[in-house]
């Protein structure tokens, strides 16, 4: 058996690689992929080579194999796969989406996200359904919109509402200072929620930063992150420089706001 010393945290290897938890769990108990050493108590221990083993999956991951099909993979070498192909649950998230199965969509949702690093079901899930979406014809194509979209929102508040029960110990609340779409914002809340932030979000837009930061709880650590895809308005950038300066709590920017103002969130250490 490895020396304790050798021996990492479910958290910590989270951390290492980039897998969320949950995903780490899931390889264990549905594929028998990763299968660490227990504490007395129960709690997961990897070794180094576990964390290897952890990468080579995201390796077969990125080079397009689903992961039902990893485990026999392991260990080879060279294996024709093709690159950036789209997850098998996309095509099951269609047809469902198609016959206006919410319920259904929701599950397979959040069974891919459970299943897959997130940054692995952006680019082979929500990505190739948003373009099979926008190519489909005009007299179904909102109808299809509404239905997907719904169930993102729902899935992230499902598992937000699950997550919050576990020992988080930093809070966040995200805003939107433009008219992003609601799903837009809770792929931005489940992404920090990956980070171990218990994630708040507001699903209408803000027009005051100032109000918002005075509204916040300033005895405990909070993050405030703030999404737009639109410049600040010279307002709004006054109240940032303020309210970086007298708060005790984070800021962050997402959204294409982050590249349009580089110099000044660079210059306020927001970047």
């Amino acid at each position: 058996m490895a020396s304790d010393k050798a021996l990492m945290g479910i958290g910590e290897v989270s951390s290492l690689t980039g897998v969320n938890p949950v995903t780490l769990r899931a390889w264990q108990r549905r594929y028998g992929l990763i299968v660490p050493q227990r504490t007395p108590k129960g709690h997961r221990l990897y070794s180094t080579k576990d964390v290897e083993n952890i990468n080579e999956i995201l390796t077969w991951l990125d080079r397009g194999v689903a992961i039902s099909q990893v485990k026999s993979l392991m260990g080879t070498q060279t294996v024709q796969v093709k690159t950036g192909a789209v997850l098998e649950e996309t095509h099951k998230i269609f047809k469902a989406i198609e016959s206006f199965d919410i319920t259904q969509v929701n599950r397979l949702l959040a069974l891919t996200l459970k299943e897959y690093p997130f940054t692995v079901v952006k680019s082979r899930l929500i990505l190739p359904i948003e373009r099979k979406i926008d190519d489909s014809q005009y007299q179904v194509r909102e109808l299809y919109k509404s239905v997907w979209r719904s169930a993102i929102v729902q899935t992230v508040l499902g598992y937000l509402s699950k997550k919050r029960k576990d020992l988080v110990k930093r809070s966040c609340t995200l805003i939107s200072l433009d008219d992003s779409p609601d799903y837009s914002l809770a792929l931005i809340a489940y992404e920090l929620s990956l980070k171990s932030y218990d994630v708040t979000f507001l699903l209408y837009p803000c027009q005051s930063l100032r109000l918002i930061a005075g509204s916040l709880d300033k005895e405990k650590p909070m993050l405030l992150a703030v999404h737009s895809d639109k410049a600040l308005t010279t307002g709004l950038l006054n109240e940032v420089e303020k309210i970086n300066h007298s708060t005790n709590f984070s800021l962050r920017f997402t959204g294409k706001c982050v590249d349009i103002h580089a110099d000044v969130l660079c210059r306020l250490q927001l970047d």
